[in-house]
């Protein structure tokens, strides 16, 4: 028997076998119908275009959910904004010169060369003005991973601006350069 005959047979038992489950499962994870109409058409694309792929027909339904897994999250991802730095971002009045600029445009360069879900997460809490819950929803990702991105997206933007401007830190972990010192003697 010809392959491409069972290979089309194979993919007309997978769309009678799966159609329905595939469709409730998709529903079940992604609220918009249309999106899951066109998840499922891809994910049978996806299985007609890999079916020779698969060694082991034993494994054939775990590896079409994890097909259509993948596909979930691919139309998740795809939803996500990338959040970029606004041009002008609001400091405190006082700014210092290194030569280069001001300290909105130091600020704002590190925070673009910070890796992408940190600058996301900088950005949208510190910019935007969104609490951490409210990131969360907005990335889909859960609260305790939003505080992380937060606090180690601070952490990497302190040590670059430690690197770049090194000051001695009080306990704190306040700049002791930034404030202007006493020139008083006690007696």
């Amino acid at each position: 028997m010809n392959s491409r005959i069972d290979t089309n047979n194979k993919t007309e038992w997978i769309w009678k076998e799966f159609y329905a489950k595939l469709k409730r499962f998709i529903i079940k994870h992604v609220s918009n119908l249309d999106a899951a109409e066109d998840i499922l058409q891809m994910v049978f694309i996806k299985i007609y275009g890999h079916l020779d792929t698969l060694k082991d027909e034993k494994k054939l339904q775990n590896w079409i959910y994890t097909v259509t897994r993948h596909a979930i999250i691919d139309y998740y991802r795809s939803l996500k904004p990338i959040v970029r730095l606004p041009e002008t971002l609001s400091t405190p009045q006082n700014s210092f010169n290194d030569g280069e600029g001001d300290i909105d445009r130091i600020v704002k360069s590190l925070v673009n060369n910070l890796p992408d879900k940190y600058r996301e997460a900088l950005v949208l809490t510190e910019y935007q003005g969104l609490t951490q819950k409210e990131m969360a929803q907005n990335l889909r990702i859960s609260v305790s991973g939003a505080k992380s991105r937060v606090q180690r997206g601070r952490k990497k933007l302190k040590n670059m601006l430690l690197e770049r401007y090194p000051h001695e830190l009080n306990q704190w972990g306040i700049s002791v350069d930034s404030y202007p010192k006493c020139r008083c003697r006690f007696e």
